[in-house]
């Protein structure tokens, strides 16, 4: 069947025309559209298996689709919507083992001298990586992946024929509306961690912050003039740190889910032992290193 898309742009690009009465329902359609096309762009190079940046910006579309919906759904009537929603989602998830196990192999990851002591323990990953590898490249070759991507297709051209109310009005006003709301969210979860939040409370922070980010970005496609509060530079920076903390707390996720049963044998177990016990000494440094950021923000605001 062949693959088409009404909504369709002829490249993805990073500005967007907007046209003055032009209602925000179909300009936000638009960009939609152009980031999952983008998503597609990757997919060659995620097949081609050469670099594992396609597979993470494949990932880094999709979610931007996913969450800037989420935000955005006010433009539409609800029930496309929540379909559109769980057709991102289901996209993503085949995703996520060969992203984990990318990582964990990738020498960038970790401390020079705590890789060289994961040496023993490579030849079971990469096993592992290639068997979720084949997995990933069945599915995205596969019927099921193709009939998924047009009905997302077909389900971002239901949503452009549904809008609401607000929809039909000024993506501006609506956008800086959206980014008020999603900023006050931001600084009042960056208010509530303190010494002894726990890592979802700081993960929580990061959702947030991503959220903001996600919507500058989308300002920047329309020329937009989103503002107040955390400058970009600041938030840039921010999720930089939060990205260093969260890949701590991944590889400890890691080490349970993947690691855990060659805990048992002989040529890998102290490897194991020796690295989980380095990655939760960093956990600990980048958890103090966001708390004394967090307390910073706090101070100027």
């Amino acid at each position: 069947m062949r693959e088409f898309s009404p909504l369709t742009l002829s490249n993805p690009i990073t500005q967007l025309s907007n046209e003055p009465g032009t209602p925000a329902f179909w300009l936000f359609s638009q960009y939609l559209v152009n980031e999952f096309q983008l998503a597609q762009l990757y997919e060659p190079g995620v097949l081609r298996d050469q670099e594992s940046e396609y597979l993470h910006q494949y990932r880094v579309s999709l979610r931007r689709c996913r969450s800037l919906l989420s935000i955005m759904a006010g433009l539409y009537q609800s029930k496309p919507v929540s379909l559109l929603l769980r057709q991102f989602k289901t996209l993503m998830e085949p995703t996520g083992k060969v992203r984990d196990l990318d990582v964990f192999i990738n020498p960038q990851s970790h401390d020079a001298a705590i890789f060289a002591k994961l040496t023993p323990l490579l030849p079971f990953v990469q096993t592992e990586r290639a068997q979720a590898f084949e997995l990933l490249t069945l599915w995205l070759k596969g019927k099921e992946y193709r009939e998924l991507k047009q009905a997302t297709y077909a389900s971002l051209l239901d949503c452009a024929q549904h809008p609401s109310d607000m929809g039909l009005g000024d993506i501006a006003e609506f956008a800086q509306t959206q980014w008020n709301e999603h900023h006050k969210r931001l600084l009042k979860r960056i208010d509530k961690v303190d010494a002894h939040s726990s890592d979802e409370a700081i993960h929580n922070v990061r959702i947030a912050g991503k959220k903001v980010r996600y919507l500058a970005d989308f300002g920047l496609a329309f020329k937009l003039n989103t503002r107040s509060g955390l400058s970009l530079k600041k938030l840039k920076q921010l999720q930089t740190e939060l990205g260093e903390f969260n890949d701590t707390a991944s590889q400890i996720v890691f080490c349970r889910d993947h690691l855990a049963p060659l805990q048992y044998e002989v040529q890998t177990s102290g490897a194991i032992t020796e690295f989980i016990e380095h990655t939760l000494e960093r956990h600990k440094q980048n958890k103090q290193r966001i708390l004394h950021s967090l307390h910073k923000l706090q101070r100027r605001k």
